[in-house]
């Protein structure tokens, strides 16, 4: 090995430690070149001057003061082969065959630390790094899409967990993308409980919570239920799917939400409708054999038929919709009795708790109107600009639309 290119710096404390017990030993026969075969021809040879000596001699270990002192040196240039002709010229030859193995072992450990220091991290984009929330966030940038959307987050207590992992394997059998805390979420996170919540309200379209008394011990699982149970009242979606595990006294935010029972699990296909209740309904003709998220929707279908936002679902809204579009006479009542459920409401307060599970319903009812009218049209072979403009006028009475507006607030207040 070539020892010219490795400086002096690059030996190691096994290395010292050598060369201090080989030279540290006073001799009193010189070389014969008349330097002495101990630290203090080495000194003479490489160029330490005779008034640093004394200091040198008056050091406990004066051999490693010595190498010390060459290494802290700003313009030293010596190597391993320039440490090894020193030795040679105070016929220390012994030394230079005991440090022989040595020297390759710290030179190879230089020559590995030179190509470490080659390999250089990129930089970080803050805003991106802010985005990444699970370990698929990091593979989709890295591929070129977009953040990873799922169909449910999975949400359990520690003592669940291996329970937890055989609901996991049989839905994802299912090619449904689940998400978890303890799988998916990426080292780091500074505040945790933020992005569960981000999870949950943007990228999830729902959460299953596995129901035990230990659940229910953990603050953190109930406030994640409360949180769940007000994005589900918010966007008046179907968020929240508690899955009950064992027998246990329910939080009240559950009363009133339809559960899937594990004790009854052999009375009905438990995980077949669990699978179902989770899948986000998609467009007859949309096929697809990649696993991914049930968010995937047909952009030519919502060009045609405009998604309706929370603000088509206001109930003066869903009254003249039906109207216009000339349902039939039973759905039309269906609406009409909501309808009169909410001027209850608003005349009588108390009765608010009871009748807003009524009203839960009502955004379902006018999907189910709105696609059941889509299906309608389609068989006359009407034109779907005429339904755009029906709703765009429905949208444009802005005085009713701010009424009812001040009345669902009244409600969720």
């Amino acid at each position: 090995m070539d020892f010219s290119t490795v400086p002096l710096f690059a030996l190691s404390t096994e290395s010292k430690q050598l060369i201090s017990t080989l030279l540290n030993p006073p001799k009193i026969l010189k070389s014969d070149n008349g330097w002495p075969r101990d630290w203090r021809g080495l000194a003479y040879v490489l160029g330490i001057p005779g008034e640093k000596i004394p200091l040198l001699e008056s050091q406990r270990d004066p051999a490693d003061k010595l190498l010390g002192t060459l290494q802290e040196k700003s313009n030293s240039k010596i190597t391993f082969k320039e440490l090894q002709d020193a030795f040679d010229k105070i016929d220390r030859w012994d030394v230079i065959d005991d440090l022989e193995p040595l020297f390759v072992k710290d030179a190879q450990a230089y020559f590995e630390r030179i190509e470490r220091s080659k390999l250089t991290p990129e930089s970080i984009d803050n805003n991106v790094d802010a985005a990444m929330l699970t370990v698929d966030d990091i593979y989709r940038f890295k591929d070129g899409s977009e953040r990873q959307f799922y169909d449910a987050f999975l949400l359990y207590a520690d003592e669940e967990f291996e329970f937890a992992k055989e609901v996991l394997e049989r839905l994802e059998k299912d090619n449904l993308k689940l998400c978890t805390r303890e799988r998916d979420l990426i080292g780091g996170i500074t505040f945790e409980h933020d992005a569960i919540m981000q999870l949950i309200s943007e990228r999830c379209n729902r959460l299953i919570a596995i129901i035990s008394p230990d659940f229910l011990k953990s603050p953190a699982n109930q406030f994640f239920l409360k949180y769940a149970h007000a994005v589900q009242i918010e966007t008046r979606q179907r968020k929240l799917i508690p899955f009950i595990y064992k027998t246990c006294e329910l939080p009240r935010v559950l009363s009133f939400t339809n559960k899937a029972d594990y004790s009854r699990r052999d009375n009905y296909d438990f995980w077949g409708k669990l699978r179902d209740s989770i899948r986000a309904p998609l467009p007859p003709d949309y096929k697809t054999d990649k696993i991914v998220p049930s968010t995937c929707r047909n952009p030519s279908l919502e060009k045609a038929a405009p998604k309706i936002n929370s603000e088509s679902c206001y109930m003066n809204d869903m009254k003249k919709t039906i109207l216009s579009v000339g349902e039939s006479v039973s759905e039309k009542n269906e609406f009409l009795k909501v309808h009169e459920k909410l001027q209850k409401v608003e005349g009588e307060p108390e009765l608010a708790k009871g009748t807003r599970i009524s009203l839960k319903n009502s955004v379902s009812l006018f999907n189910f109107t709105f696609a059941n009218f889509k299906k309608k049209v389609k068989k006359a072979d009407e034109s779907p600009e005429e339904i755009n403009k029906e709703l765009i006028r429905v949208k444009d009475e802005k005085k009713e639309k701010k009424n009812v507006k001040k009345r669902m607030k009244a409600l969720k207040a």
